[in-house]
């Protein structure tokens, strides 16, 4: 390397120095984590809302009279719209800003929630699934864009962790909490069936009073909110933006906001169409892709497995299916630290890589390991393992789409989310199909050959390959 030159593998100063502090008697305030225990409160809800179905699910398919196939029917249908919606809602974030947009989503999927306490069968279920999937979409991409907003690129992966750490402790409240209520509910009202209908109702309510609190409280920007003192706006922004006017920080990019349908129309394809012309973007979708092949087992079908095959009764399947999600928010946190070591230590191209490819290669193993077992003892160990070191990898990956996204985060993480997702929703599908014949480790056998597959894509990925939106702000690199 020619003297002077600079290794665009090692980690800059720009990058991970924020500079000097306006004010340097003031210590910063922390309003930045103020910020993100709202995140992660809505990333518990967003997994709570979703998965107290799963626990449910034995309940609603003899009330209903449905069978496992129709219930993957019924997971696929919301993974479909979800899926579809995410490049639009994503979209939406980065024009409006999440303190319009994220309250939104949470409220209108908490009226889905509560709508689908009154299905009357497949049809209905499915309907309310479908809203439920259609409002969610949005969550993680604007939760991803605010992150970016509100930490320095040093301390990201953290934060991301933190957010994904929330779903998985929304998924436990699901897997735990719920079948205690139903059983409550059954006790108080003497009901033998439909007792999962108050307590869908009682988690969709949550959901309400949540998005009042975040629109009154938070802010885009670091700069919108009065409880954010200089010195941590300075902390925050001088590793964010090099604005030529740092008075504009935290402007909604107004000259490339198009006015009118037609412009509005304009926008959005014009960023899409960057989305789809990116190699990287693509490299990163086909990971998320197999990510979730092989994550949705643990998430979905879990309990119906322990139910069915094990015979394990309903009070027991709770605290089983919670132990895989105990280890993935443990996963999900230590991973987002390692994320952020090895960024400071190796650079960002392999430090991001590494936690990445650790996370995918280990968890492949392990679900081979599953396939030659047969104690439910055994079992739940490895599928705790498994779901340590896929949530391991995430905090990386969220970290990528805002390396490599520009002021279009949401947008970006969400075309990307919409292709991971459509495959969720497919295999979910055929999980039900697997599962009706009694073929569980075929289920295995193919998220293992999934998450193998990723621990070769990672030696590909390199977050220095920005994408250009043509926005007049960029990143400092």
């Amino acid at each position: 390397m020619a003297s002077g030159a600079t290794n665009p593998y090692l980690p800059s100063q720009a990058e991970f120095s924020p500079g000097p502090i306006d004010a340097p008697h003031e210590q910063p305030t922390r309003v930045r984590y103020f910020v993100l225990v709202y995140s992660f409160g809505m990333s518990v809800l967003l997994y709570l809302d979703r998965f107290a179905m799963t626990v449910a699910l034995p309940e609603i398919r003899g009330e209903l009279q449905l069978d496992n196939q129709d219930m993957g029917h019924v997971t696929s249908a919301f993974f479909y719209v979800y899926a579809l919606a995410q490049v639009p809602t994503g979209w939406m974030s980065d024009r409006w800003g999440a303190r319009i947009t994220l309250p939104l989503y949470v409220f209108l999927w908490s009226l889905a929630l509560i709508g689908m306490s009154t299905a009357t069968g497949l049809a209905s279920l499915i309907l309310f699934r479908s809203l439920l999937g259609l409002a969610q979409a949005g969550a993680y991409p604007c939760a991803a864009s605010n992150n970016k907003n509100w930490f320095p690129i040093s301390r990201r992966g953290f934060a991301n962790s933190l957010v994904a750490m929330g779903g998985r402790a929304g998924n436990l409240m699901a897997v735990t909490l719920t079948p205690y209520l139903m059983l409550l509910v059954g006790l108080l009202f003497g009901w033998t069936t439909g007792q999962w209908r108050p307590v869908f109702c009682l988690y969709g309510l949550l959901g309400l009073f949540w998005s009042i609190g975040f629109r009154l409280q938070c802010r885009d920007r670091p700069r919108q909110h009065p409880g954010c003192n200089a010195a941590e706006r300075q902390l925050i922004e001088g590793t964010l933006t090099a604005p030529t006017d740092p008075a504009s920080f935290g402007d909604k990019l107004p000259s490339h906001q198009r006015s009118g349908a037609g412009g509005v129309l304009r926008e959005f394809g014009e960023i899409l169409m960057q989305i789809i012309i990116s190699p990287t973007m693509w490299l990163m979708c086909i990971i998320s892709v197999l990510v979730n092949v092989g994550w949705i087992f643990l998430v979905t079908f879990l309990p119906t497995y322990f139910r069915e095959v094990h015979g394990i009764p309903l009070s027991t399947i709770g605290f089983l299916a919670a132990i895989p999600t105990i280890a993935s928010m443990m996963g999900g946190l230590s991973g987002g630290v390692a994320a952020d070591r090895f960024v400071r230590r190796y650079g960002l191209v392999w430090g991001r890589r590494l936690t990445g490819a650790i996370a995918s290669g280990a968890a492949a193993a392990v679900y081979c390991v599953a396939l030659a077992a047969d104690h439910w003892l055994l079992l739940i160990a490895l599928f705790a393992a498994i779901g340590f070191l896929i949530d391991f990898g995430l905090g990386a990956l969220w970290a990528v789409y805002q390396d490599i996204a520009g002021p279009r985060v949401a947008a970006v993480l969400g075309f990307a989310n919409m292709c991971g997702n459509l495959s969720a929703a497919y295999f979910s599908g055929a999980i039900g199909g697997f599962a009706k014949a009694g073929q569980w480790r075929v289920i295995f056998l193919i998220a293992a050959a999934s998450l193998a597959c990723n621990l070769l894509l990672w030696m590909f990925v390199s977050p220095n390959r920005k994408m250009n939106f043509g926005e007049e702000r960029t990143e400092v690199k």
